[in-house]
């Protein structure tokens, strides 16, 4: 997957990945064009938000969040999510 976003003045941009299982997460394969990109990873935050899924509306069930960031005006993300055939 691909996103790119590109903005006038500088700012934080990011992508996010959620789910159940933390190894999941780390299979991915994340990468950023611009430099000084980080990973973080965030679990059942309540003041942010972050770390948590939703199996129906308003619900809120802790899960595992990574998230790839810079400040930049322009970056590309690149996520390859590995896929298992058998």
């Amino acid at each position: 997957m691909t996103d790119t976003f590109i903005g006038e003045r500088e700012a934080e941009l990011s992508v996010r990945w959620h789910g159940r299982d933390r190894r999941n997460l780390e299979s991915l394969e994340m990468h950023c064009d611009a430099a000084g990109a980080s990973t973080r990873w965030h679990a059942a935050e309540e003041a942010t938000g972050l770390g948590f899924r939703a199996d129906r509306y308003a619900q809120a069930v802790p899960a595992h969040c990574r998230m790839l960031s810079v400040r930049a005006t322009r970056a590309t993300f690149i996520t390859r999510i590995p896929v298992a055939v058998s």
